[in-house]
């Protein structure tokens, strides 16, 4: 950014052109599905879920208007990625399907 004739900030092309291309690399389409989707393409992986699991993340998708159980998944691990204790996550012994 530069500064114009009253020392307000002025944007330049380029700075214009580098913000946009940022924000358009953000939507990417993913031909699979057909959809734009934010953050990339995402890829396929086969991983084993409890029932009751499943069933939380489709109820996560619906309360909170996501497109579906993948993208409540990809939040939840979103935010045990950056935001989470992960020696708390990690560490503590939790057996919720032990019998």
């Amino acid at each position: 950014m530069s500064r114009g004739v009253e020392g307000e900030e002025v944007v330049g092309k380029n700075e214009v052109f580098e913000g946009l291309t940022r924000i358009l690399s953000i939507n990417t389409f993913n031909p699979s599905t057909g959809r734009y989707t934010m953050g990339g393409i995402k890829t396929a992986h086969s991983y084993e879920l409890n029932d009751d699991v499943i069933a939380w993340l489709k109820e996560m998708a619906d309360k909170y208007d996501l497109e579906d159980e993948n993208k409540a998944l990809r939040v939840a691990l979103d935010y045990v990625k950056e935001e989470a204790d992960l020696d708390e996550v990690f560490d503590v012994i939790r057996c919720n399907h032990c019998f």
